[in-house]
């Protein structure tokens, strides 16, 4: 963690809802959270910059020098915008190359994304953010990575992930990926499993659903509860809709309506 971020944790936990100007303090270390160009001027001076960082076109110039080496094409335009906008760039794609640009390790990479684009890290769940990931662990290069982008099988749009079926989640690709020695073995590995990429957020949703079922099962915690509070309460048999568990579960179920 930077001492940024570790400077605006402690100011958080130091605070307490108990305290009268909590609100107060709140806002105003959430104020303090920096623009994605503070926090990538503090990144540049980490990799080799040392001139004024006032100075947009000379820190865009320095970028795009790493940019021009690693054989990747921006437009200086490109780089200004995310100086003078105060706003982080509007493609994914440019934070990725990026990190291809100044030959950031995997765990760069990921620190990166956290600390500086403040986005997701690699999403392996994607067959193009797969190879990236195998690429940067493998210093291959940005050019390498797009030759194997064009080998890959293609993605195809995916509709909501179905958990009766098999399921790659994400953790066991990265465990794949981490395995892997060599490109064909990564197109092998995508190649037989292209129809498992693609999906979002598979791994939260399964755990999203058990602890739902949890809740609202037949003699779930939803049915307990009631009988706990209500114990001389007779209920009526019938499948509960989520409207009317959530009503519970926010203290706004109306037991003098018929439930």
């Amino acid at each position: 963690m930077g001492d940024y971020t570790q400077f605006l944790s402690q100011k958080g936990n130091s605070i307490s809802p108990e305290d009268e100007n909590y609100i107060q303090e709140l806002l105003e270390i959430a104020s303090s959270f920096r623009t994605f160009d503070a926090a990538l001027d503090e990144f540049i001076v980490q990799k080799g910059y040392t001139g004024n960082l006032a100075d947009t076109d000379a820190k865009v110039r320095f970028i795009k020098c790493k940019f021009d080496e690693a054989g990747i094409p921006i437009e200086a335009r490109v780089l200004k915008g995310w100086f003078q906008k105060h706003t982080q760039a509007e493609k994914r794609d440019y934070a990725i190359q990026f990190c291809f640009a100044f030959h950031l390790t995997l765990e760069e990479t990921q620190d990166f994304f956290r600390r500086v684009y403040l986005q997701r890290n690699l999403d392996c769940h994607t067959i193009r953010e797969a190879i990236y990931y195998y690429c940067i662990r493998h210093w291959l290069s940005y050019s390498e990575a797009q030759a194997l982008i064009e080998k890959a099988p293609k993605e195809s749009e995916k509709g909501p992930v179905d958990l009766h079926s098999d399921v790659l989640f994400t953790g066991t690709i990265v465990k794949e990926l981490d395995r892997f020695q060599s490109p064909e073995e990564l197109l092998a590995f995508l190649t037989a499993n292209s129809n498992q990429f693609g999906y979002n957020n598979a791994t939260a949703k399964k755990y999203i659903c058990e602890l739902w079922r949890r809740i609202a099962g037949e003699n779930g915690l939803a049915v307990q509860e009631l009988k706990h509070r209500y114990p001389k309460v007779t209920f009526a048999e019938k499948s509960r809709s989520a409207w009317d568990i959530y009503r519970q579960i926010f203290g706004l179920l109306d037991l003098t309506a018929g439930f």
